[in-house]
């Protein structure tokens, strides 16, 4: 299949919901099919293109932001102080380790390794192949590979580091800014929570499902600076840096599923609006 052909019409967790008849003579404002219509004719009516622009304007912004807070927080005078605190958090940990902890911190860091995370990754897109959503596998994809490229880029630019502690386990050829583990953590995890609340309603399970993100993210986040891989800055912008590429991934997905069922500028149907006016 083309990258131009559409993907099966099976129905998505993401798709837009069908628009319900209106009983309104004039409408207030263009209708949401009618956005869809026009943001799919501007970028070429491409699912593809739609979901590669999005993420490509999310990538830069993010690398723009990313970089100046990291740059800020390796050389800006008036951030010593964080730099101090980082400091001081990662030689109160590593001069009260206990072996318990050793092995807890180093489980949860091989949960979010490359060939783990992977392998859930993996688990997760086959049961939506199956289910043949193929709109909800971008999300995870898209999410994933814009967390890798943002992480790599800025923690080039950044090169912050590493805590000057010694660490527990192999040091990887990166950088200290930001924490990748933490970030991936985020949006893998994040990707099932959102799957779990648009498939079901009830409150507990969608508190348990994010609930599990946080104490996930929130253990990576620990295990890394407690084996002395990350200052604490570092982990809470791999949790900002997470956060932000599931937003972006959940916005180019959905814009990606909006363009794909949108009609083309030529066969578009015309809105009410549009036809009042010509009548008139």
């Amino acid at each position: 299949m083309s990258a131009e052909e559409a993907p099966s019409a099976t129905p998505s967790l993401l798709a837009l919901p069908a628009p319900r008849p209106s009983t309104l003579q004039e409408p207030v404002g263009p209708r949401l099919e009618d956005l869809a219509t026009r943001v799919g004719g501007r970028v070429g009516a491409s699912w593809l293109r739609t979901l590669l622009v999005v993420a490509t304007v999310g990538y830069v912004v993010l690398v723009l932001a990313l970089t100046a807070i990291g740059e800020g927080i390796v050389h800006a005078g008036f951030l010593s102080g964080l730099r101090q605190w980082d400091e001081s958090v990662n030689r109160w940990l590593a001069g009260h380790r206990t072996g318990a902890l050793d092995g807890f911190t180093s489980a949860w860091t091989k949960l979010m390794d490359t060939l783990p995370a992977v392998c859930v990754a993996l688990v997760v897109e086959a049961k939506l192949a199956l289910r043949r959503r193929w709109d909800d596998m971008l999300l995870v994809v898209t999410g994933l590979a814009l967390e890798l490229a943002v992480f790599l880029s800025v923690n080039a630019l950044v090169d912050r580091p590493r805590p000057d502690v010694e660490r527990l386990g192999s040091l990887p050829n990166t950088s200290s800014f930001p924490s990748g583990h933490v970030a991936a953590t985020i949006v893998l995890y994040g990707s099932i929570a959102l799957f779990v609340t648009l498939a079901c309603r009830g409150a507990t399970v969608q508190w348990l499902a994010w609930s599990g993100v946080v104490l996930f993210a929130g253990c990576v986040a620990f295990s890394r600076v407690y084996r002395g891989m990350h200052h604490p800055s570092d982990v809470l912008a791999g949790m900002v840096l997470g956060i932000a590429c599931l937003v972006v991934a959940a916005v180019a997905s959905r814009a990606a599923a909006a363009s794909r069922t949108a009609p083309t500028r030529a066969s578009a149907p015309r809105s009410t609006a549009a036809r009042h006016r010509e009548a008139s």
